[in-house]
């Protein structure tokens, strides 16, 4: 049976395979990460309007996506891995265009 590794079991694989330098895990992988761990909760779906909270390493964020742009309540810069890993299981309708 698959048992789930604790924080401190990763962290000393990590420490392991990198001859005990420090890797920093990538946030491509850590989305996928938090996907496999059931951290990400899709709260809402509305054509373009998505909801959701990601429980991160340190706290759980409010993350989603309001029709025009991505938002994530997170203190990272940019795409965190928290909106990564959300853009991996949503897909928004594309916007119609009206035929004149």
């Amino acid at each position: 049976m698959g048992e789930r590794c604790s924080a401190e079991d990763r962290d000393q694989a990590r420490h392991a395979e990198t001859g005990g330098g420090v890797m920093r895990e990538s946030a491509a992988l850590k989305a996928r990460r938090y996907i496999v761990e059931a951290r990400l909760t899709i709260n809402h779906v509305d054509g373009r309007n998505v909801s959701a909270h990601c429980r991160g390493d340190a706290a759980i964020y409010t993350l989603g996506h309001d029709g025009q742009s991505w938002h994530c309540d997170c203190p990272a810069r940019g795409r965190c891995s928290h909106l990564l890993a959300l853009g991996l299981v949503v897909v928004l309708e594309q916007p119609t265009r009206s035929s004149t």
